[in-house]
């Protein structure tokens, strides 16, 4: 019998208890304790009341055959971590260190810069700026992400549109106030309120504005709305990160990170690591989806005619193909949601569902043919929720179990 394992997760700098609601929290949870479940692991939790530097010094680490960590870039808590690292299997989260020989699990930000500046430039954006609001690894990698894309559309770059407190950021890191919960917030909120006052006091303002941060981009809404400026006429602006209770309430266009499925790679990389069967350094970049509101959709009805709609639609479910979430496909093509699905009947032959599980499917069967992933990973890699309707439809498929269908592929 499998002996079930003994995890901690340490999230430095996050209080659990005042953000109980919050979509990060919630998802991350989830797909922690399903996987959890999955793999025979217990996970305790530990937060800004026992950061890591705490729990190292306790010797708290000795008691668990494994640690995930979401570690901020404060030196003690990154020093605490290394040690840590150096004694016990760990797997870093959301945060990365740098570090070459570490195993991570977190979003692909870069592609998460990319699809937003994808589609600013299809509703006509040829001036794109950016706010990076710290100086985290995630955070320079959506930056990265963002110039990549930029040069990619050939829209140039201008440094006079590019807000960066990175630095300030890391100095800030160097304070006591960064190692509270309130400290940080504030530190949020300066960046936040600097950010918007730049973009009022501009000159000559960029036709979309890129924000990684979600309160960025709250407060940056507001204070546009005040001063006059309209959004999106006037300027679009988006962000990385989607807190529904915070951007929908605004209709601010943004990226959704995929938590759930963030939080159950981290299990499933720990719980690997322990048992010896990963040795190497991984790392696990899970896809974020675009969800499009008013904050930068400039026109509806982008896709003009049935043959770009075809085209469009099938390319987005190569970039999304996670998010089976029909009010966000919806949104991203500007049309309510029994509006999309009608035309997607009409102009496709089949419900957008199918279209999308078709896709889903493929990437299964590829995977069981070109890797020796177990099938229970190929289910969460290829979009699917559920290991029963995975099964169910890939037998009404292929008229055999995925294992079979393995089996006889490698024949």
């Amino acid at each position: 019998m499998r002996r079930e394992l003994k995890i901690a997760f340490i999230f430095s700098g996050y209080d659990f208890r005042t953000e109980v609601n919050s979509l990060l929290v919630m998802d991350l949870f989830s797909g922690m304790h399903t996987a959890a479940a999955r793999y025979g692991v217990f996970i305790d939790r530990f937060d800004i009341d026992n950061p890591v530097d705490s729990f190292y010094r306790k010797g708290l680490h000795k008691n668990y055959d494994g640690i995930i960590g979401a570690i901020v870039a404060v030196k003690k808590w990154q020093t605490a971590w290394q040690a840590i690292e150096r004694e016990k299997p760990c797997v870093n989260i959301l945060f990365e260190t740098g570090r070459a020989d570490t195993v991570y699990a977190g979003s692909d930000e870069e592609y998460g810069t990319g699809i937003i500046v994808d589609h600013l430039y299809r509703e006509g954006h040829r001036s794109i700026g950016y706010a990076l609001s710290c100086g985290e690894p995630y955070a320079m990698r959506r930056y990265e992400g963002y110039l990549a894309a930029i040069r990619r559309h050939n829209i140039p770059v201008s440094t006079k549109w590019i807000y960066r407190a990175d630095t300030a950021y890391l100095k800030f890191l160097t304070t006591p106030a960064a190692l509270t919960v309130d400290g940080m917030e504030q530190f949020r909120n300066t960046v936040a309120r600097r950010i918007g006052n730049w973009l009022v006091t501009m000159r000559t303002r960029p036709s979309a504005i890129m924000l990684d941060s979600v309160l960025d981009a709250v407060y940056v809404r507001q204070h546009l709305d005040s001063e006059g400026i309209r959004v999106p006429d006037d300027i679009a602006i988006t962000a990385f990160d989607d807190e529904p209770r915070q951007t929908a309430a605004h209709s601010i266009t943004t990226v959704r990170q995929n938590f759930s499925r963030i939080g159950s790679e981290s299990v499933r990389l720990i719980a690997s690591r322990v048992r010896g069967r990963l040795s190497t350094p991984k790392t696990v970049s899970v896809k974020p989806a675009l969800v499009v509101r008013n904050s930068s959709r400039r026109t509806a009805g982008v896709v003009r005619n049935d043959s770009q709609f075809k085209d469009a639609v099938r390319s987005y479910v190569e970039k999304n193909y996670h998010d089976d979430n029909a009010k966000n496909v919806a949104l991203f093509f500007g049309m309510h949601r029994d509006s999309f699905g009608r035309k997607c009947r009409r102009v496709l032959g089949v419900p957008y569902l199918h279209i999308l599980n078709e896709y889903r499917l493929a990437k299964a069967a590829s995977l069981l043919t070109d890797t020796k992933r177990p099938v229970t990973d190929i289910v969460y890699e290829s979009g699917f929720h559920n290991y029963q309707h995975f099964n169910a439809l890939f037998r009404n498929k292929f008229s055999l179990s995925p294992g079979a269908y393995r089996k006889r592929r490698g024949e």
